[in-house]
């Protein structure tokens, strides 16, 4: 873990149900870039103009203590993506 930033430096294990949640994404209309922290995906919707992340994780998971600091900081806009329906739950 990277003692200044509280993130690990190395590459961190893909939710399972990501590559279904980025597909949903794009198939809506969104651009995304998946990353590594200090969430998952940075997501542009084209048709407002506006910037989000987005953490996905699988039904039983839970933020890390890294993201759990960082998420409150945030002060745009943030999902927590489990199910595709998630996705279509996001304004466009």
């Amino acid at each position: 873990m990277n003692a200044k930033s509280g993130f690990h430096r190395y590459k961190r294990k893909r939710d399972a149900n990501e590559g279904e949640i980025v597909k949903a994404l794009i198939a809506r209309g969104f651009e995304v870039k998946v990353m590594d922290e200090p969430c998952d995906l940075l997501i542009y919707a084209p048709q407002s103009g506006r910037s989000f992340i987005g953490e996905v994780k699988m039904p039983d998971g839970e933020l890390s203590k890294a993201q759990r600091l960082f998420w409150p900081t945030w002060n745009g806009e943030k999902y927590i993506l489990v199910t595709v329906e998630h996705v279509d739950a996001i304004p466009l």
